[in-house]
């Protein structure tokens, strides 16, 4: 079991359950929710998983960057093959510095950036862009 992001920090939360688990899936069912920035002294129930614990706006506002993008939709497909949305489903969604040190500027073209981090080749690229959907 996870333990809770501590009360008085901002968080990336995430709905429990979504969707059926399947990557190609139509955007009105998409593979994760919409991730929201959860302000300090906000909780959540069990409905949410919380992905991190920041300091900063700035921070957690990266992190949602990364959540919603289509590299780590991907990641996160390998092992979600239902609707549950448990933590363990993103062992294999690598972790990123979120801070202004980071050598991803989460502010713009993030999939770009990651495409070039992880060194994935064109055809890796045009399966991503051909079978994810933005989130909104």
């Amino acid at each position: 079991m996870t333990r809770p992001a501590p009360l008085d920090k901002f968080k990336v939360l995430v709905p429990k359950s979504n969707g059926s688990g399947s990557l190609y899936e139509v955007a009105n069912t998409p593979l994760i929710g919409k991730p929201v920035v959860g302000e300090p002294f906000v909780g959540n129930t069990e409905t949410f998983i919380t992905i991190g614990a920041f300091d900063s706006r700035a921070d957690s506002e990266a992190c949602f960057a990364y959540i919603k993008s289509k590299f780590a939709c991907v990641m996160l497909g390998i092992l979600k093959v239902t609707q549950d949305n448990k933590s363990a489903t993103w062992a294999k969604v690598p972790l990123q510095d979120f801070t202004a040190a980071s050598d991803i500027d989460w502010r713009e073209a993030v999939d770009e950036q990651l495409y070039r981090k992880y060194g994935l080749d064109e055809s890796e690229r045009n399966f991503i862009e051909t079978h994810v959907k933005e989130m909104a």
